[in-house]
């Protein structure tokens, strides 16, 4: 993405200059017409997706992405606007813009997905669970072996429950990957951004051995899926992936309105 380029003329704005960024709209195609507000909106929802931009980000104002995109605001306005109408994006008056979700399927996810459809958030779950565990016993690589056994190490190391969480989230994240199949991974990730929203755990504070402890075998029971992985053992795998999504459907509980 360039920086620092000098803002365009305002008539740049209908001519898609070649220093604007490109998107995937017009990739491989010459008939199609892409305007400037359509390859900004493309550039950030691809930074968003990379996770250089995670929710919660308050991106740059319109008149630093002006001056990085080298467009005039009118444009970089209408790209805000139709990631807000998107629901990628937030704005909020007199703070400024910030990023709501992962994805457009996040958006839709969250809209589907209440509280009073936990039950079905987590019987999916537990279809991609299975399914990627047993993927991931049959095609997972060894650097990808190393990297699960890495992620529960660091998980095991957490000395508060942030942490802890974060790398066994990392861990999952790991296996659904090395299963082979990106649409598969990325559903799982946006779900369980929404599964995040709507569960709370019923145990409170930052102590990480009680937190050990609650967890009793769903802890100890990561070790042997990740051994099973390794052996390439799938219907061992799928069994302990389905025990892990029974441990966390009796541990979390819908969060209070």
């Amino acid at each position: 993405m360039p920086k620092n380029t000098a803002s365009a003329p305002a008539s740049a704005d209908n001519s898609a200059p070649e220093n604007t960024p490109k998107s995937g709209a017009n990739r491989g195609s010459g008939t199609r017409t892409v305007t400037v507000p359509q390859r900004v909106a493309a550039d950030i929802r691809a930074k968003i997706d990379a996770d250089e931009w995670p929710p919660g980000t308050r991106i740059p104002t319109e008149m630093t992405l002006a001056k990085t995109y080298g467009i005039g605001r009118g444009s970089v306005r209408e790209a805000l606007r139709s990631l807000v109408h998107s629901g990628l994006l937030e704005a909020r008056a007199g703070d400024g813009t910030y990023v709501r979700a992962r994805s457009e399927l996040q958006v839709q996810l969250t809209r589907r997905v209440t509280p009073d459809h936990l039950d079905d958030l987590l019987e999916v779950r537990a279809l991609l669970e299975r399914h990627t565990a047993r993927r991931a016993a049959e095609r997972a690589t060894p650097a990808e072996h190393a990297a699960l056994r890495e992620a529960l190490a660091l998980r095991d190391a957490s000395d508060n429950v942030k942490d802890y969480i974060g790398h066994d989230v990392k861990f999952h994240e790991i296996i659904v990957r090395a299963a082979g199949n990106s649409l598969l991974a990325d559903l799982y990730v946006d779900l369980d951004a929404v599964a995040t929203q709507l569960e709370s755990l019923p145990i409170h504070g930052d102590d990480v051995e009680a937190f050990r402890a609650f967890l009793t075998h769903g802890h100890e029971s990561h070790h042997e899926l990740l051994d099973a992985i390794i052996a390439g053992d799938a219907d061992r795998a799928d069994a302990l992936a389905a025990h892990l999504v029974e441990c966390a459907r009796s541990m979390f509980t819908p969060a209070e309105p």
